[in-house]
């Protein structure tokens, strides 16, 4: 009885490596952190994120999170202009922004 429950914590054991030793705990981590960390704290985001339009409520919201740089800050709210799904109050706040910034256009 004891060599069996031996062999079964050896099984057990042998198949925890081997999930462990694959590349799916990792590639689930990755969606994890992409699809929850992410959205639950878009601040996380770098602007040249494929994401980035999640920061772009929160921007809208804060004008300290756009970038410092004019050029960059400018890329970002076309960004948001483009990508994020906003509502009319957030689209005209953007546009307010974006008048704001030197050398920014309208897009």
């Amino acid at each position: 009885m004891t060599t069996n429950r031996a062999a079964v914590w050896i099984a057990a054991a042998v198949c925890a490596a081997l999930i462990l030793a694959s590349p799916i705990p990792g590639f689930v981590g990755l969606i994890l952190y992409v699809g929850i960390y992410q959205g639950l704290f878009p601040s996380t985001i770098s602007w040249d994120a494929k994401n980035a339009y999640l920061k772009c409520s929160g921007a809208i919201a804060d004008p300290r999170i756009w970038p410092a740089a004019p050029s960059e800050a400018c890329e970002a709210m076309y960004l948001c202009a483009n990508e994020a799904p906003l509502s009319g109050s957030q689209r005209d706040a953007l546009y307010d922004q974006i008048r704001k910034v030197p050398g920014c256009q309208e897009p």
